[in-house]
């Protein structure tokens, strides 16, 4: 049996608004980091790398490319 596929999931949280998550397959909205989880577990069965986007290292992933796929 094939290992199951891992996938990164890129997100910034702004409280009391959502979450925007940042797929290899294109962006989404979330209400909150909890939905963001739930979604992830059931539609991706659960193996993703949460990298949570911050002022210091937002234009280090622009420069490799993650927010490319909006």
């Amino acid at each position: 049996m094939a290992a199951p596929q891992h996938m990164t999931v890129y997100f910034d949280d702004e409280p009391g608004v959502g979450v925007n998550a940042y797929f290899e397959f294109g962006a989404q909205y979330f209400r909150s980091f909890h939905e963001l989880r739930v979604f992830c577990d059931i539609e991706l069965g659960g193996f993703v790398e949460f990298v949570e986007i911050t002022d210091a290292n937002y234009p280090t992933l622009k420069a490799q490319g993650v927010f490319d796929v909006i």
